[in-house]
């Protein structure tokens, strides 16, 4: 059987086990969420090579030339040594300008990038405490046409980032994102091309964005 080797330990990989679900098993505590490939939560990387491409679905090729992988997507074919994704590579910071209810229960939350971000409209990012919890949401925002990165985040029931978000985090804190992410947008060429929008979560603010551009 393959093995992974992190934080100075080997272990030992279960038939068609995934590098994310090996290290769960052994007790280590790496980042994830929903352990499907579309967070991104989970990314690694493997200094040494030895990465199945499907495991690099979706990365940048930047980052797939450095070895960066997801670890819930990576059924090992060899023995791998892997290592946390070194942060510089993938986020960056951003200060909370606004905090507001739009409803119970729905938060409209706007961040300044410390760089100016390029994304699509329908796309998601990470945001990331200081701690380390790390939770997706789609943006709210119009590129292109808004100058900050607008949120409508839904409070969740136990959710340790949405709690935190609704009662504790102040304008001038800081967080980390990473993205953009999601490959579910518009892209123009095809005018006579049905759209169909589908909203989730806080409705039709995360399909907004896509009709100010193209409705």
């Amino acid at each position: 059987m393959p093995t992974v080797q992190f934080n100075n330990a080997a272990y030992e990989a279960e038939p068609s086990e995934s590098v994310l679900d090996t290290l769960l098993r052994n007790g280590e505590e790496p980042n994830y969420s929903c352990r499907k490939g579309s967070c991104l939560n989970c990314m690694m990387r493997a200094p040494e090579g030895g990465v199945p491409s499907s495991a690099q679905a979706g990365l940048r090729d930047t980052l797939r030339v450095q070895g960066y992988f997801l670890s819930c997507l990576c059924v090992p074919e060899s023995d791998i040594s892997v290592v946390p994704a070194e942060d510089a590579a993938l986020f960056q910071r951003a200060v909370i300008l606004s905090r507001e209810l739009l409803a119970p229960g729905i938060c409209r939350v706007i961040l300044e990038p410390a760089t100016p971000l390029y994304y699509h409209a329908g796309q998601f990012l990470n945001l990331r405490r200081h701690d380390g919890l790390c939770r997706s949401y789609s943006l709210a925002s119009v590129p292109n046409l808004d100058r900050y990165l607008e949120f409508h985040i839904k409070r969740m029931p136990g959710g340790q980032l949405s709690n935190w978000i609704f009662d504790e985090m102040k304008v001038g804190d800081s967080v980390d994102i990473q993205g953009p992410n999601g490959a579910c947008f518009y892209l123009p060429g095809a005018p006579e091309q049905s759209l169909m929008l589908v909203g989730s979560g806080t409705g039709p603010f995360t399909v907004a964005p896509v009709r100010v551009i193209w409705i």
